[in-house]
């Protein structure tokens, strides 16, 4: 790897090749499906807690 003043965001780009539409959409779902988690777990704790 060559470098440059940008090094880092060029090893960004090796590791993620956010230039590449499939790496794109691969990486945003996770995103997503980490949110949606992130909301919808502690609900199902919370409900199943209050149940006992």
């Amino acid at each position: 790897m060559g470098c440059n003043r940008n090094g880092k965001q060029e090893e960004v780009n090796v590791v993620f090749n956010m230039n590449d539409k499939k790496t794109r959409k691969i990486f945003s779902t996770i995103v997503i499906v980490l949110v949606v988690l992130a909301m919808v777990v502690p609900m199902i704790l919370g409900s199943l807690l209050s149940i006992f």
